[in-house]
């Protein structure tokens, strides 16, 4: 058996703090600032896919939260943002902006925050849109997946320890070191595999 998550007020609080900012400071069209000014909250920058994930968690809130008049205020922040991010970042393919030592180079980061955001949306509202854009995120996130392994130098660390690439991606174009942060995406892309009745993302 599992024990129940603990509630943490304070957590809730600092929580709730940051989406009521996102609310606060979301353009008409949908956009979130990509940075903000940490003590003012000013916008500083709008350019970058990243802000999309923030869909996910209001999504999230959205479900969860008592309050039925905020919670509606968190899903139309949610759709108004996933809208946005869609038709100019997901829809061009342009994945830029997550991490920062890449600046605005193409990066595999985005795509695994995104796919969670997008499934969260869906999961919230059962719309096919959503889960049309999460499907599409995520054949763009496994394009970054080394399907070999490659062949190390010789006396390097690598070599020793006998690494295996197979299945792991590099962090971005400009920054090529390979990682598995996206497995943090597996278990949506189970889901995306249960949803669409297609066992490839599962496998």
């Amino acid at each position: 058996t599992c024990a129940l998550p603990i509630y943490r007020p304070l957590w809730d609080a600092a929580l709730r703090s940051n989406l009521d900012l996102v609310l606060k400071i979301q353009r008409a069209d949908g956009a979130i600032p990509h940075e903000v000014d940490g003590k003012s909250g000013r916008p500083l920058s709008w350019v970058g896919a990243t802000s999309g994930a923030w869909v996910g968690a209001l999504a999230v809130y959205s479900r969860i939260d008592k309050d039925k008049k905020r919670a509606r205020g968190y899903l139309a922040a949610a759709k108004r943002a996933a809208a946005y991010y869609l038709k100019h970042y997901i829809q061009q393919e342009r994945y830029i902006g997550g991490p920062y030592d890449t600046n605005m180079a193409p990066n595999m980061e985005d795509p695994y925050n995104l796919l969670l955001a997008y499934s969260e949306l869906f999961q919230t509202t059962g719309d096919k849109k959503w889960l049309a854009a999460a499907k599409r995120i995520a054949d763009h996130l496994l394009s970054w997946r080394y399907l070999y392994d490659v062949r190390f130098p010789d006396n390097t660390i690598c070599r020793k320890h006998k690494v295996k690439t197979y299945h792991m991606s590099p962090a971005s174009v400009s920054n090529k070191h390979i990682q598995n942060w996206d497995t943090l995406a597996d278990v949506y892309l189970l889901r995306l595999a249960r949803w669409l009745k297609d066992p490839y993302y599962a496998d």
